[in-house]
């Protein structure tokens, strides 16, 4: 039991370590790859995202964000080939 518990504060200080420096932030403009070569921009609606029904060991994704057609996604890591600033327009 003990062991589990220091399992899950090793997984706990992992994630938190991945969100210490985030880019961006709620309401940024961003642009998302979609597909190969492919980018959406949207907007980020939340930080630390988890879906509904994702299973406990699935990491959890530094964004959700609003795509401008109004679908909604997620950035699974905060890395420019995922996830940019928006160009200006």
């Amino acid at each position: 039991e003990e062991e589990k518990e220091e399992e899950e504060d090793a997984k706990k200080a992992m994630e938190d370590a991945r969100f210490r420096n985030l880019r961006f932030k709620v309401g940024d403009r961003v642009e998302c790859c979609v597909a190969p070569e492919k980018w959406a921009p949207g907007k980020v609606v939340k930080i630390k995202y988890r879906g509904a029904n994702w299973p406990k060991n699935r990491p959890t994704a530094p964004y959700q964000i609003e795509l401008d057609t109004g679908g909604m996604i997620f950035a699974p890591f905060d890395d420019d080939r995922v996830i940019r600033t928006a160009a200006s327009s």
